[in-house]
Parts: structure tokens; C-alpha cells; sequence
């Protein structure tokens, strides 16, 4: 009786990881492509919090080369997680 479910679980078990980690890496390539498009504003608002005194420019500079590393690093993260999803 509990032979068939338990056939069932056993052949979408695989195939519910590589759509689960497909999603997420779906949903991090996303989040990446949004840090990159939002990375210019973001310089912009560090450098005026320089200009304010709010920050060093030395601070200013870390932040603002954190953020251009980040968001690729992000994408290249979650295109890997799709790859790995795809070729399983």
C-alpha cells in the first residue's frame, strides 16, 4: 500500500532539489543584476556622505569597491547555482 508513495518520493526527490535549487539561483542572479543597477546611486550617495563629513573618503572608497565586486560576485554565485541545478 505504501510501496507506491514511497516510489513516488523517491523519483521526485531529485527532481524537487534541482527545482528548488534552481529557484534560488534564479532568485540570486536577481538579486545581484538589482545590486549592480543599483550600484551607481549608491556611489553617489557614499560620496555625498564624504562630502558631508557623515564618512572618511578613505571609508567611502571601501564601501563604494565593495559594492563593485559584490553585485558580479552575486551573479556569478547564482549562475552557478543554476548550472549545478541543470547539469544534475
Amino acid at each position: 500500500m505504501l510501496q507506491p508513495l514511497f516510489a513516488l518520493l523517491s523519483f521526485s526527490h531529485a527532481t524537487f532539489t534541482q527545482e528548488v535549487i534552481l529557484v534560488i539561483g534564479v532568485v540570486i542572479t536577481l538579486l545581484g543584476t538589482k545590486f549592480c543597477w543599483s550600484a551607481p546611486r549608491y556611489r553617489m550617495s557614499m560620496e555625498e556622505h564624504a562630502k558631508d563629513g557623515k564618512i572618511t573618503e578613505e571609508e567611502a572608497r571601501r564601501k563604494i569597491d565593495r559594492q563593485n565586486w559584490f553585485g558580479p560576485l552575486v551573479i556569478l554565485i547564482g549562475l552557478a547555482l543554476i548550472g549545478y541545478a541543470l547539469l544534475k
